[in-house]
């Protein structure tokens, strides 16, 4: 975002105090300010979403993102209840279900799990693949926004329901990585290619990184994960770095050095990075906007 824009983002409360633009305007103006590192005015700013616009998406999202500064901030509790406020207002929404998952996470974490029970254990539960109830050649994992789990083998993508049924699945020729976006679609990171899931089908971008010797194309891609902002961060072996992309696939700097073979990304921006070459992780903060 060039500019100043959390100038633009309090001009619009200011001058069109009646438009539909306020409570997106002060959602994003405290976005720019948990980036920032200003944690107090960030808060100010999503409560008076909710406290101005209670029943618009926008107070459902201003919970969501006040309940992570809260969990950062060392206020559990408090986080719980912002969440519950959403999944009392907000029906069958994808941000009511995004709440109760976090709820969920965070009663195991710090109300639950103090009393000596372990916050999680296995289920006694276990999925079969598709070749003779095993997965072949398995080289990613991921769960997607509504909880389902996603298996990445040679032989493509699997997705299974809480049953373990598949019920989803997508052609990949040689996938290193995988994720879901925030509507349940797969970015798949090949080889060679990137591969992103629309409304049309699968996009796909060849992607070209700035490098000392000139524009390298990624022809060894290792991992890849996806910002929040609808970015790439994408590793290549052979170039020994990570590389951070537009949503459109296009090059905007370099992220990290290293033989990279395994990105994570947290719902805060965070970034970690498997490097074996170090055999090290490396855990990148989130880039200001």
């Amino acid at each position: 975002m060039h500019g100043n824009p959390l100038a633009s983002f309090d001009r619009v409360p200011r001058l069109f105090p009646s438009s539909d633009a306020v409570a997106p305007a002060l959602y994003y103006g405290a976005e720019v300010d948990r980036r920032a590192g200003r944690r107090e005015q960030a808060l100010d700013r999503l409560r008076d979403v909710g406290l101005q616009y209670p029943r618009s998406v926008w107070a459902s999202r201003a919970a969501l993102l006040e309940a992570r500064l809260l969990v950062a901030g060392g206020e559990p509790k408090e986080a719980m209840r912002a969440l519950q406020r959403v999944v009392g207002r907000f029906g069958n929404s994808a941000e009511v279900t995004t709440a109760r998952a976090w709820n969920t996470a965070l009663y195991r974490l710090y109300i639950r799990a103090p009393g000596g029970e372990p916050a999680y254990g296995w289920s006694g539960k276990s999925i079969g693949g598709p070749v003779q109830g095993r997965f072949q050649q398995v080289a990613s994992i991921a769960i997607a926004p509504d909880g389902r789990l996603g298996v990445a083998t040679r032989g493509g993508i699997l997705v299974f329901d809480d049953k373990g049924v598949p019920n989803r699945q997508a052609a990949a020729m040689e996938p290193r990585q995988f994720n879901f976006d925030n509507t349940n679609r797969f970015i798949i990171a090949e080889k060679s290619i990137l591969l992103r899931e629309t409304e049309k089908g699968m996009q796909r971008f060849a992607l070209t990184a700035a490098t000392m010797g000139g524009p390298k194309l990624l022809q060894d891609i290792s991992a890849g994960g996806l910002l929040s902002t609808g970015e790439y961060v994408i590793a290549d072996r052979e170039l020994r770095g990570a590389y951070r992309f537009s949503s459109a696939g296009q090059y905007l700097a370099a992220f990290a050095s290293g033989r990279i073979t395994r990105i994570a990304v947290s719902v805060s921006d965070q970034v970690a990075m498997l490097d074996v070459d170090t055999k090290s992780v490396i855990v990148s903060e989130p880039h200001s906007t």
